[in-house]
């Protein structure tokens, strides 16, 4: 046949080019009837019946399209209403799969895991797997060598499909009692790609019909197009609820913070949006954490109470916060209340945090101490700007803060930390210049032995942190010594300081001791700001090296 020849053969090409498709015209021409008038007439027959084929065809197309669309919407739904948490994902995601399986894809029998890359991109987690294979794949681990199939796909960014898995050895069988040459089934793995950066692999989706006895083990061209898309919308899911796991994650570091140096607060609830399941416009929030005064962590609420505004009028402060995205001062529940709003990148509300400062059964208001409210007030700043940060970096590429690229934290590490980093940037703008001669000041006017105690309690902290290597030189007991080495450029130092950087090396239980019989309000009832600047300094560098 004239098709099967040529560089490259037509047979062998998945598109063809105008030449060569009337290349492949006229070599069908010749193959017709030599008869006068029969070729023609087999062409017109030959182009009607592949027109009424297209038209069927394409009917059936767009049903099975939407269909699948619908199935892939629901991946979207459930990370959006499941509270932060990927088992509804999980669920969505197997449903679509094995749902398509049945309907579009003659019944097949498949088995379906989600794998996800861990330590740098070295090893496969199996995270997520059809429940009849749970007991033999959920969270094992692979290596590139145990299963180059699905590394190949992570790598190229693209589909792999093995036919027939028996005959190929390069997929990884979970069943150790099955023999690779009784396994007749094929092996997909779809990789999974980061929805923020263009080439790179997360992790793989891998399917399956090694369980299934039928002869429909390969997988058609419009199966392995649903599953990239079940992939991409998989991603995209994943994406969503691992950045409300972080902002969760944001707000525990803060409200650990308040609760060590605003002594008005009594308890922090903090609030997620979710959009309504019901058939109006209006959202609802999710009541996911609680911090008690005195408590050292949030308690995760599982599963979290769903709070309507229609059901909860006298939560309707919660709402007017999310609506005009503004912190607000309420009085309720018998309390009086803060709210801060969490923001997105473009100042939508994402949720709501909730501060019961303090109860009126008390008989009178104490109010807040001018160090709290400079702290309150720093807090939300701080608390807003690592929200933003985190939630640019969710949504496509952004610069890394660099401080945690120093050590490349990521996760719930880097999401607890990021608070205390804005934290400390937001003293370094103050913390600029003049510092060495305020202290001396400071402590030269002071008449108060105890005030004499904090300061340089408080500034032999700071010399330890700036200077390890002059340990044993650093004496409470002599001022003088200690001032000598308040050199002239102390703000630059502080400026300049990375307590995550590899090259410090910090004595903890040291530097902790020394304000560990510091009392915050003395500096503050004594009016010196400098230094309860350099006390949260010493706070916030410890709380970071502690990562």
């Amino acid at each position: 046949m004239a098709w099967q020849h040529g560089d490259p053969p037509l047979s062998s090409c998945s598109v063809l080019s105008l030449g060569q498709f009337q290349t492949l015209l006229r070599a069908f021409l010749v193959e017709l009837p030599p008869e006068e008038g029969s070729g023609v007439w087999a062409f017109q027959e030959l182009l009607v019946y592949l027109q009424e084929r297209a038209a069927l065809r394409g009917g059936k197309d767009r049903g099975r399209g939407a269909t699948r669309q619908a199935w892939l919407q629901e991946i979207g739904r459930a990370a959006q209403r499941g509270a932060a948490q990927m088992e509804p994902v999980y669920g969505s995601v197997f449903s679509a799969v094995l749902r398509d399986a049945e309907v579009n894809a003659e019944g097949k029998l498949l088995s379906v895991s989600v794998a996800l890359l861990e330590e740098g991109g070295s090893r496969l987690r199996y995270v997520a797997c059809t429940t009849e294979d749970a007991r033999l794949v959920l969270n094992k681990m692979l290596q590139p060598h145990q299963a180059p199939v699905s590394f190949s796909a992570i790598e190229s960014c693209s589909p792999v499909h093995v036919p027939r898995v028996g005959a190929h050895g390069g997929v990884y069988l979970f069943d150790e009692s099955r023999a690779s040459s009784q396994c007749y089934g094929s092996f997909i793995a779809i990789p999974i790609l980061d929805p923020r950066e263009q080439g790179r692999a997360i992790g793989v989706l891998g399917l399956d019909t090694l369980r299934d006895s039928n002869d429909t083990h390969l997988f058609s061209r419009h199966e392995i197009d649903f599953y990239q898309g079940v992939s991409s919308e998989f991603s995209r899911a994943l994406q969503h609820v691992v950045t409300r796991c972080s902002i969760l994650h944001i707000v525990e570091s803060a409200s650990l913070w308040l609760h060590s140096r605003v002594s008005a607060v009594h308890s922090i609830t903090t609030y997620l949006m979710e959009p309504s399941d019901g058939q109006g416009s209006d959202c609802s929030l999710k009541k996911m954490m609680v911090m008690e005064g005195g408590s050292r962590r949030s308690h995760w609420l599982s599963p979290p109470p769903s709070l309507r505004r229609s059901d909860h009028i006298p939560r309707d402060y919660l709402f007017q916060c999310c609506d005009t995205s503004q912190a607000g001062h309420y009085v309720a529940f018998g309390a009086y209340r803060l709210v801060l709003p969490v923001r997105d990148s473009a100042g939508w509300a994402l949720g709501v945090v909730d501060m019961e400062l303090e109860t009126l059964s008390s008989g009178h208001q104490r109010g807040l101490q001018p160090h709290e409210r400079r702290d309150l007030s720093s807090a939300g700043k701080a608390l807003q700007a690592a929200c933003v940060q985190l939630h640019r970096e969710s949504t496509g590429p952004s610069r890394q803060h660099t401080q945690l690229e120093a050590k490349a934290l990521g996760g719930e590490r880097r999401a607890s930390i990021l608070f205390l980093c804005f934290m400390l940037e937001h003293l370094r703008v103050r913390c600029v210049s003049g510092l060495d001669q305020l202290i001396v000041a400071a402590l030269q006017s002071s008449q108060d032995a105890s005030h004499h105690f904090h300061v340089s309690q408080v500034v032999k902290a700071v010399l330890l942190l700036l200077y390890p290597e002059r340990e044993g030189s650093v004496h409470t007991d002599n001022w003088d010594q200690m001032k000598m080495m308040l050199s002239t450029d102390l703000g630059y130092r502080l400026a300049r300081f990375e307590p995550l950087a590899r090259a410090v090396t910090v004595d903890r239980e040291l530097v902790h001791s020394c304000i560990a019989g510091v009392e915050r309000r003395e500096l503050g009832q004594h009016g010196s700001l400098p230094l309860e600047d350099l006390y949260d300094w010493v706070s916030i560098c410890l709380s970071i090296c502690s990562y």
